[in-house]
């Protein structure tokens, strides 16, 4: 029970490396399914740093960041750069991104865009 608490409060990615590494020494090789809890660990953190408050894993990958937030024009021209035509802007109340893995690993490929996403996202301004 205590390790799932520590996994919870976790909001750096040398942490998870570190608890990764501790439950490794304890009980030994991580199995794949403990080795997947660490993969959404790390994506987790990673949303958290991106300003995304929803992801959602598959084939089509789908982003929302979290009520507020947005990214500048700047860091979408690099994410569509990046990306090509597998990504796709949808909405700004909240900002959603799909991203199609086009055949690679969905976690690999939402990875690779939370981290081009890391401090990014701004707040909106209202002109109310």
């Amino acid at each position: 029970m205590s390790l799932y608490q520590k996994m919870g409060h976790i909001d750096r990615l040398a942490a998870v490396a570190e608890l990764r590494e501790e439950i490794a020494d304890r009980f030994g090789p991580l199995p794949p399914p403990a080795r997947n809890l660490f993969t959404l660990l790390e994506l987790k953190v990673l949303a958290q740093s991106a300003g995304v408050a929803a992801l959602r894993l598959g084939a089509v990958s789908r982003l929302e960041m979290q009520a507020g937030a947005t990214l500048p024009a700047l860091s979408v021209a690099r994410l569509a750069e990046t990306f090509g035509s597998r990504i796709l802007f949808k909405g700004s109340a909240p900002l959603a991104i799909e991203l199609r893995a086009a055949g690679a690993d969905p976690a690999a490929v939402a990875r690779k865009l939370l981290q081009s996403m890391e401090g990014c996202a701004t707040e909106l301004i209202s002109t109310a």
